[in-house]
């Protein structure tokens, strides 16, 4: 019992692991667009900011901080990019393939995902992985030692049976032996 909960355990690691990068990747998606907002609304700041100075209504030191809010916007959105692309690949991995070019949805209900509502190819994948390979080759052990077990504490029965006859006194004189023996062990 215990290989076999051993086994349902690297496959509940495995499918809570997917779910866990895959619910990363959908929150670092949402983060570039997020972040990919940010830096048009600087962008349009910036803008405003370049004519309210040359109008005269805004100091130098307000473009040159809108210029620097930009280039720091600029930075978050790479890093997050970065930080997106190295997630996709680390689920891309999980799954078995090397593809990174796939785009990941909210899931609508977080439940169904957890209640095996996992993508087909982790599906398809799941037994294909050492862990899983490994817990399972444990189990098929733990059976074949079980069966050695029982099978040790089984009584053994032998049983023997000799007949001797031989006429060493002609017709006369007969002679006889036999033994019967069974041993329980």
């Amino acid at each position: 019992k215990a290989a076999r909960w051993g086994t349902e355990a690297a496959r509940r690691q495995l499918l809570f692991g997917t779910a866990e990068l895959y619910l990363g990747c959908v929150a670092l998606q949402e983060a570039v667009a997020v972040n990919e907002a940010h830096l048009t609304l600087l962008t349009d700041h910036l803008a405003s900011t370049r004519a309210a100075f040359e109008a005269g209504a805004q100091p130098q030191l307000a473009v040159t901080r809108a210029e620097l809010d930009l280039r720091a916007a600029e930075l978050e959105v790479n890093r997050a990019q970065r930080d997106l692309a190295i997630a996709k690949s680390q689920l891309a991995a999980m799954m078995g393939g090397v593809d990174t070019g796939f785009e990941v949805q909210a899931p609508p209900d977080l439940a169904s995902l957890l209640d095996g509502g996992t993508p087909t190819l982790v599906q398809a994948r799941e037994g294909d992985l050492p862990m899983v390979l490994s817990a399972e080759h444990q189990l098929m052990a733990a059976r074949r030692q079980h069966t050695s077990t029982v099978l040790g504490w089984m009584p053994s029965v032998v049983g023997s049976f000799a007949y001797n006859h031989s006429n060493a006194a002609g017709f006369a004189g007969q002679n006889g032996t036999w033994a019967a023996s069974v041993a329980v062990n």
